[in-house]
């Protein structure tokens, strides 16, 4: 008896994308044969798929996808207002798995299983590439290296607002630190570097806003820097990390002024992270309302056979009304690779506005987008309707 692992899946694969094990069995033609793939997170089985040998010219193959039932054990991680600690673990973004391949066939009548014949260990994450993107996707290019948004590594930024990055790490690297480092008119002005007490994981979060950054809580940097590390005297800073196999990209943020108000909107990108931008031209309010009418009978009759009439008697009544809040936001004028880098905000399914430090969540209105191009469009803004997540009832009668 023999089972053969043939396709392995890379490491760190996109749950939301095909993750496909192939193998053989020298038993497979054996009577009523099919393949046991069992399925453990943690060390607890999870799941058993039974498979029927997929039929091929000189072999009958096991073909499975596990990523439906993997999907069930990843969800994602949101860096809040609240968080202190600079950076986070994003246990909840990725996951390890085993799989264990075994078979089961008919002897002499009786059915007999032999289960974990092969095995593996592997990992996914919260990634939900296009097709196109996925055919082309090498782990490596991100693992240790670079963060998983495809947003522009040197960005506009205001002196307020949330935001984090958020990384992959190859199996046996480790974390030394986050760095940040402050500029005055393109001068370095001070270097911080954050610690964490977190166990060892695959994946942290790391705060990237100005707010995340300035809440970060003094016992996690390193020495005793100038706090807050961001204000109104700083032009620009930095993120990066520091890991056992080096240090990752940098990201660069250009603190702005701006005459309005911007509303900053986060929004789950397709590599499993959240990414954010700010609307900085207007935002508008406007509701939709939604209603159920009844007709009554206007007129009262008291006990004693009285018909009393009133101004305030109704006939049609709104018996059950809701009402929908959207806001309409428009953004500053935008390059073509901002352009490009928003799309994916359009089809996210976990978006939020950020107000007063809250994270509000919104969906977007929109069902289409058009990608703008410098050469081609000249200058171009977004404007986007974005739709509370949850309605407001108003009293029922």
């Amino acid at each position: 008896m023999a089972i053969t692992i043939i396709n392995t899946p890379s490491d760190f694969v996109p749950v939301n994308n095909n993750v496909i094990w192939t193998g053989s069995s020298t038993n497979d033609a054996e009577p009523q044969f099919k393949y046991l793939v069992d399925i453990y997170i943690n060390a607890v089985q999870v799941y058993r798929y039974k498979i029927k040998a997929e039929p091929t010219t000189g072999n009958d193959l096991l073909v499975v996808d596990v990523s439906k039932i993997l999907r069930n054990y990843v969800s994602q991680n949101l860096y809040i207002e609240t968080f202190t600690q600079g950076i986070i673990d994003g246990n909840e973004s990725f996951t390890e798995y085993e799989i264990q391949i075994g078979e089961e066939y008919e002897v002499a009548g009786v059915l007999f299983q032999d289960p974990n014949l092969a095995n593996a260990t592997s990992y996914v994450f919260n990634g939900a590439l296009s097709y196109t993107d996925f055919v082309d996707f090498n782990p490596s290019t991100y693992l240790d290296s670079k963060f998983l948004t495809d947003a522009p590594r040197v960005q506009n930024t205001i002196l307020a607002g949330g935001g984090a990055l958020h990384l992959m790490l190859d199996v046996g690297t480790t974390l030394t630190n986050l760095t940040i480092k402050t500029y005055q008119s393109g001068v370095l002005f001070q270097t911080y570097q954050v610690v964490t007490a977190l166990v060892a994981t695959n994946y942290y979060i790391f705060a990237s806003g100005v707010d995340s950054i300035n809440d970060i809580a003094p016992a996690n940097y390193v020495g005793a820097p100038l706090l807050p590390p961001i204000t109104s005297s700083i032009t620009s800073y930095t993120v990066e990390a520091t890991l056992s196999t080096g240090t990752t990209e940098i990201f660069t943020y250009n603190i702005v002024d701006t005459c309005n108000e911007p509303i900053r909107v986060h929004w789950l990108n397709r590599l499993g992270g959240y990414d954010y931008f700010d609307f900085e031209l207007s935002s508008k309010d406007r509701y939709e309302v939604q209603r159920q009418q009844m007709k009554q009978v206007p007129e009262v009759v008291t006990v004693p056979g009285v018909v009393r009439y009133s101004k305030r008697d109704r006939q049609n009544l709104d018996y059950w009304v809701k009402e929908k809040r959207i806001t309409k936001l428009t953004s500053n004028w935008i390059t073509g690779a901002q352009s490009e880098w928003l799309k994916d905000m359009l089809s996210s399914q976990d978006i939020y506005l950020e107000i007063n430090g809250a994270l509000n969540a919104v969906n977007i209105q929109q069902s289409s987008y058009d990608v703008k191009y410098e050469d081609r469009d000249e200058l171009f803004n977004l404007e986007i309707d974005f739709s509370y997540a949850i309605d407001s009832d108003r009293q029922q009668f």
